[in-house]
């Protein structure tokens, strides 16, 4: 019995154990929802806040799924804290607007 993968013309299979890893792009992070837009990326990038994935091509970068994932486990989470509603300006009174139309 050969240990050949059909299909593959060399006779070098890969094993089992090698799963091959996905690859995430911009377009696929803003999906997702793990940044909102490019140049918030591109800042995190240049600040050092988030990995540089690789170069698929001249304009083409790419993160591996573990990398993201290991970037959103080490990120401290701050819960947003929701404050009380101000009340705002108070409204005119209905008798100060009808003595300054009878003036």
């Amino acid at each position: 019995m050969s240990s050949k993968t059909p299909g593959r013309p060399s006779g070098r299979a890969i094993p089992a154990s090698c799963a091959l890893e996905t690859h995430l792009t911009i377009d696929d992070l803003i999906r997702l929802g793990v940044v909102g837009t490019r140049p918030t990326l591109y800042n995190w990038i240049k600040d050092g806040t988030f990995p540089p994935g690789r170069l698929l091509g001249p304009s083409r970068r790419a993160w591996s799924v573990t990398e993201v994932q290991d970037w959103l486990k080490k990120r401290p989470v701050k819960l947003k804290t929701v404050s009380a509603k101000s009340p705002g300006r108070p409204r005119k009174s209905k008798t100060h607007d009808m003595e300054a139309h009878a003036k």
